[in-house]
């Protein structure tokens, strides 16, 4: 069975923080994941949400056989990070 981890990574403490941070959940991952789930039933997803870990939790949980990463200008230095440690593990 392949594990498919999808992450949000972490806001770097140099941004200010949304107010809306942590209260919801990253809804694009979340479809993705049921998209994947419904047509590829024998795969495990988790999602792992950086606004709810920090970036050693985050970095410690990676260990999926697939990474998807939702990047943006605020999160790429972060995700820079889990790609290294994904590519890392394979």
């Amino acid at each position: 069975m392949k594990k498919i981890q999808l992450i949000q990574p972490i806001v770097p403490n140099i941004w200010e923080k949304d107010i809306r941070e942590g209260c919801h959940p990253p809804l694009g991952l979340l479809s993705i994941g049921t998209y994947i789930k419904k047509y590829y039933p024998n795969c495990e997803i988790e999602l792992l949400d950086g606004n709810l870990l920090d970036q050693n939790e985050l970095e410690r949980k990676i260990e999926g056989d697939i990474l998807g990463i939702t990047i943006t200008t605020r999160t790429y230095p972060s995700a820079q990070k889990i790609a290294k440690i994904g590519k890392t593990n394979l």
